[in-house]
C-alpha cells in the first residue's frame, strides 16, 4: 500500500518556525509533523510514503532518511509549489505498482495532528494548532519514547533537569534534556520541547517554547509560541523577533556578547509587552 503527504506553502502554516525548519519538520510533542504523520500511515498499511515538498526538500529528505526509521520506503518529491489534492493525485497516477490507502487517508496536507489530517485544505490558526497539541498531550506522552507522566497531565522527559523549587501545573509538557531552572512557574497548558532552557523565575503559562529555545530569567510568557528569537502570539497571530538574546536566544546559533545594549534591552521588553 502506498500514500502521500503534501507539504504546505511556508506562509501558509506555522509561520513562526519558517526561518528554523520547513512545515513538514515542525516540532509536536516530542516528534516531528513528518515523523508523527508517517507512523500514522504505517500504522495503516503503508510500505511508500511519497511527500511532495516545496520548502526545502533536501532538509526533509535528510530527516525521512529513505524511511528507514520506520521500516518503509519513503520517496521525497521536490514540487515548485503546494499542489492540490487532485493536483498530485495527477503527477502520482503514473506510480501503480502498489494499491493505495483508502481515501482520505491515501493523500493528505500535512498541517495537523495525524487524526486531523483527512480536513484537507483547512490549515489551521496557530490557535488551533496549539490546543490540538493540548488536546493530544496523553495521545503523545504514552506513545513518546522516555516520556513518563510524572503526576497527571504531568509529562517529563526522562532526561530533563528539574530545579526542585520549580513549579509545574497540569497540563504540561517537558520535553528531553531540557532543564527548568529554580522558581519557575511551567503551566497550566505549558509545552516546553527537547533541549529548551527555562531560567531563574520565568513563568510559562499557554504558551510552547520551541527545541532548543533560551527563555531569559523572571519573564512572564503567555499565550505565545518561542521559536529562539522568535515570538508569535497565538491568539493574535502577530510575530516579533526579540533583539536581546538576554530574553530569548535560539540555542542553534552562537552568542555572539553576553551583555547586551540598553538600546537593544529596551527595544526586547517592549516587543515583549507588544505581543
Amino acid at each position: 500500500m502506498q500514500a502521500a503527504l503534501i507539504c504546505p506553502n511556508p506562509d501558509r502554516f506555522a509561520r513562526c518556525f519558517h526561518h528554523r525548519v520547513p512545515a513538514a519538520l515542525v516540532p509536536m510533542l516530542g516528534q516531528t509533523l513528518l515523523e508523527r504523520a508517517i507512523w500514522k500511515l504505517v500504522h495503516l498499511g503503508a510500505k511508500t510514503v511519497h511527500i511532495l515538498v516545496c520548502d526545502r526538500p533536501a532538509e526533509v529528505r535528510q530527516a525521512v532518511k529513505n524511511g528507514t526509521p520506520w521500516g518503509i520506503h519513503v520517496n521525497v518529491i521536490p514540487v515548485q509549489e503546494e499542489p492540490t489534492i487532485p493536483q498530485a493525485q495527477q503527477l502520482l497516477r503514473a506510480d501503480s505498482q502498489q494499491p493505495w490507502l483508502p481515501a482520505p487517508d491515501h493523500i493528505s496536507v500535512l498541517c495537523n495532528w495525524p487524526d486531523m489530517l483527512h480536513l484537507a485544505g483547512l490549515l489551521p490558526t496557530t490557535e488551533a494548532w496549539f490546543e490540538s497539541l493540548l488536546v493530544n498531550m496523553a495521545e503523545a506522552g504514552k506513545s513518546t519514547v522516555g516520556m513518563r507522566e510524572l503526576s497527571p497531565d504531568i509529562w517529563v522527559g526522562t532526561q530533563a533537569r528539574i530545579s526542585h523549587t520549580a513549579t509545574l501545573h497540569p497540563p504540561c509538557w517537558i520535553g528531553q534534556r531540557t532543564v527548568i531552572s529554580a522558581g519557575t512557574t511551567i503551566g497550566p497548558h505549558a509545552i516546553i520541547e527537547a533541549q529548551a532552557f527555562i531560567d531563574e523565575g520565568t513563568e510559562v503559562t499557554d504558551s510552547l517554547v520551541a527545541p532548543s529555545t533560551y527563555v531569559g530569567p523572571h519573564l512572564q510568557l503567555t499565550d505565545s509560541v518561542a521559536v529562539g528569537r522568535r515570538l508569535e502570539n497565538w491568539r493574535t497571530g502577530s510575530i516579533a523577533t526579540v533583539p536581546d538574546p538576554i530574553l530569548l536566544h535560539d540555542l542553534t546559533t552562537p552568542l555572539r556578547s553576553a551583555v547586551s545594549t540598553l538600546t537593544g534591552r529596551l527595544l526586547a521588553l517592549l516587543t515583549l509587552l507588544l505581543l
